[in-house]
């Protein structure tokens, strides 16, 4: 019985870690994609907003295009 109840609160300490996980990448994406949108509307070019925001350029394009 104790065996099962760890086991129990193993797997229910993993999933709280996956949703927060989960939770701060969909945080991270959505500040990634307002920054990219603050740089385009502000004139920058697409070849610097993946300089600057570190991630390739047709990332920028697929943000932009959405």
């Amino acid at each position: 019985m104790k065996m099962e109840y760890e086991l129990r609160e193993e797997l229910r300490q993993m999933c709280i870690l996956s949703e927060s996980i989960e939770e701060k990448g969909l945080e991270r994406g959505i500040l990634l994609t307002q920054k990219v949108m603050r740089l385009s509307a502000g004139g920058m070019s697409d070849e610097d907003i993946a300089k600057v925001c570190l991630i390739i350029r047709e990332m920028v394009h697929e943000i932009l295009e959405a």
